[in-house]
């Protein structure tokens, strides 16, 4: 899985149910709600556990980190001002950027 891929499948992810002071996925109803850690996560998983931590994984979390403003990631999502469209946003900044390179780092 590349890191597009993770940063897509995360926020699709997130598209469909987004927390704030959680580290796990919440169920609600038929909904999984995730902080933006937790969908990163999952959208690594989705490739095999070995992906977890991998280049492309640790790519992600990189840009997003830059993406929410070199805050961190956890501190970004729980801020009091953060909503979900803010984190969307800060996913479609770095799939953006990401897509605007010319190769994806490995």
């Amino acid at each position: 899985m590349t890191t597009l891929e993770i940063l897509k499948k995360a926020r699709a992810l997130l598209a469909e149910g987004w927390c704030q002071g959680q580290s796990i996925a919440v169920k609600e109803g038929d909904v999984y709600k995730r902080d933006m850690v937790t969908a990163l996560n999952d959208a690594s998983a989705g490739a095999g556990m070995m992906a977890v931590g991998g280049p492309a994984s640790r790519a992600a979390f990189a840009l997003m980190w830059e993406a929410t403003g070199g805050h961190g990631i956890i501190q970004f999502n729980d801020d009091p001002h953060t909503d979900h469209a803010l984190v969307l946003w800060s996913f479609d900044c770095a799939i953006a950027e990401l897509e605007a390179r010319p190769i994806e780092p490995e």
